[in-house]
């Protein structure tokens, strides 16, 4: 199975947002994109994720479920990375000097 990230990402942000609009507009994409990548990603996944009922959105039972774990798995990211910019950071950490007489 190949797992492609970029459509968890759109997915996260689409599940957060409940719109397709304010996804694209935070991910810097069409809305068009946005839609095309939760189509594949449903078609990949042989499951719904949304409902669209005219202009508003909800999640099936299946999307939340995935974004449950998506969302832990954005965070774990972040957290990730805060961390190694942190680590570059010379203000972080502990120094320690030893000296004799």
């Amino acid at each position: 199975m190949k797992i492609n990230f970029e459509l968890f990402k759109v997915f996260y942000f689409a599940g957060k947002t409940l719109n397709y609009s304010e996804a694209a507009k935070e991910l810097y994409v069409t809305q068009s994109a946005i839609s095309q990548s939760i189509k594949q990603l449903e078609n990949e996944m042989e499951t719904k994720l949304f409902i669209r009922h005219g202009k508003r959105m909800k999640l099936t039972p299946q999307g939340e479920i995935l974004l449950v774990y998506v969302n832990k798995a954005y965070n774990n990211l972040l957290a990730g990375y805060r961390n190694i910019t942190e680590y570059k950071d010379v203000t972080k950490g502990s120094i320690r000097i030893g000296a004799s007489d």
